[in-house]
């Protein structure tokens, strides 16, 4: 998983996570989970399931403020990867 703080001033919180173990995830699946959902936004490049998460900062991003954004982005990852088992993936690792 990376974090990167992007934007003109810094104020877009960027969080992405690859993972692995997909091989046969589609663009197609990829593409339901977007429709029924706002974020993770989700995508295959490379054989690879991305994760991305964009979060508007409004001053400044203090360990209070990453702990209330990091956490529900954990949770969502891990509702990405339960339903992707669902539609018939194997068992994913998330990559660091």
């Amino acid at each position: 998983m990376a974090l990167v703080v992007v934007g003109w001033q810094k104020e877009v919180l960027v969080v992405q996570a690859r993972v692995e173990g997909l091989e046969g995830v589609s663009t197609l699946q990829t593409n339901a989970w977007n429709a029924q959902r706002r974020w993770p936004r989700a995508w295959v490049q490379e054989g690879r399931v991305h994760l991305d998460f964009q979060v508007l900062l409004w001053g400044d991003l203090g360990r209070g403020l990453l702990a209330s954004i990091l956490l529900p982005v954990i949770a969502a990852i891990g509702e990405f990867l339960e339903w992707i088992e669902q539609e018939g993936g194997k068992e994913p690792v998330l990559a660091a």
